[in-house]
């Protein structure tokens, strides 16, 4: 894919952390038959992304249906906190537990930037123990939504916070303009 990437594109290191799922967790055998069992352009997806390659986020979310059809929906917040976790590791990791919540979730912005080539995310302070963060203009799949908000959990979950509500506010799948998740810390 070029290196400047269309609108809606992911970076490949979703779809690499996936079949390193697959094959960590289910074995080589099972993923073949996976693969097998995709239509040729998402199986040579699979199995020739490019880590840092721009492709169709579609791609990437009909990847994950086909194998949660397999497997059952449940598998998907098993699959995702693994691969959140394999994404963080060591500095990174380390850093988080030494910073609030919220001053992560400030940095969003710029993950965001880097692993999408479109949409935006804010993080807005209401008080010292709650703030929304934000998704504007992505529109993929609705099973993005669900991504994000484990990806919010599991960040939240690194900073050592035990105590806290996460709750989706706005969906652009019920019409509103944007995603919009409500974080209280208790």
């Amino acid at each position: 894919m070029s290196s400047k990437p269309e609108p809606g594109c992911g970076r490949g290191v979703f779809t690499v952390l996936f079949r390193e799922w697959i094959i960590e967790n289910k074995g080589i055998d099972f993923y073949n038959e996976f693969k097998a069992s995709l239509p040729d352009d998402l199986a040579d997806f699979l199995e020739n992304v490019d880590r840092a390659g721009w492709y169709p986020a579609k791609k990437s979310y009909a990847l994950h249906q086909r194998l949660y059809k397999k497997l059952g929906e449940d598998i998907s917040e098993k699959i995702i906190k693994a691969n959140i976790k394999k994404s963080l590791t060591g500095f990174l990791r380390g850093l988080a537990s030494f910073v609030s919540p919220l001053t992560l979730a400030k940095r969003a912005s710029s993950f965001w930037k880097r692993m999408y080539s479109s949409g935006r995310v804010e993080t807005d302070q209401i008080s010292r123990s709650e703030f929304n963060v934000t998704v504007y203009d992505w529109k993929q799949e609705k099973f993005g939504c669900r991504v994000i908000e484990i990806w919010l959990e599991e960040m939240i979950k690194l900073t050592g916070t035990k105590k806290y509500t996460l709750k989706k506010v706005s969906c652009v799948y019920e019409g509103d303009e944007y995603c919009r998740w409500n974080i209280k810390l208790t």
